[in-house]
């Protein structure tokens, strides 16, 4: 069997361009010209040039089937319909054209933020610990339980008059 890639010529594929930029499917347009995908495919290799007319022609065509949503969204009666018309569209065209019509999210930051500016500020914000209070004496109370035992609480071993302590925790 012959390799038909040398039969796809720059022409050819100016051609399939032509056809695939008036919004024709590239696998209907190469099956009415008789070619094989994979066929073409090496004919783009092998014609930088005509490649890249190829890929204006599926930006346009992209461009049109976006054109179309407004007329899709205008013009049918059948809203689930024109919701999977339209979704089909803007899929077609995200994967056509990311950079333009993707839902990619790309965050570029350009700046640089000086840390010891800030560790400056906030070392200034701090006090010393020469400034800071000492505690030398504090005062503690043991308070009653907040049960007492009783006919709902069987299990409880708390004492029913708990000793009331005060003083300093250095004592």
């Amino acid at each position: 069997m012959a390799c038909m890639a040398d039969t796809v010529t720059s022409d050819t594929i100016d051609q399939v361009a032509d056809e695939v930029g008036a919004g024709n499917s590239v696998v209907a347009v190469l099956e009415l010209f008789g070619i094989a995908p994979m066929e073409f495919y090496r004919a783009l290799d092998k014609y930088p040039e005509a490649c890249s007319r190829y890929e204006r022609a599926r930006q346009a065509r992209a461009e049109g089937l976006v054109e179309e949503i407004i007329t899709i969204a205008d013009c049918e009666n059948d809203s689930q319909k024109a919701r999977n018309r339209i979704d089909a569209r803007k899929w077609y065209a995200g994967k056509m054209m990311p950079g333009k019509y993707g839902e990619r999210i790309e965050l570029n930051v350009t700046g640089q933020v000086d840390l010891r500016a800030a560790m400056a500020d906030a070392t200034l914000r701090l006090r010393p610990v020469s400034d800071q209070h000492q505690v030398t004496d504090a005062e503690y109370a043991v308070l009653p339980a907040p049960t007492q035992p009783g006919a709902s609480d069987k299990t409880s071993d708390a004492p029913e008059n708990p000793p009331k302590k005060q003083g300093s925790i250095f004592d």
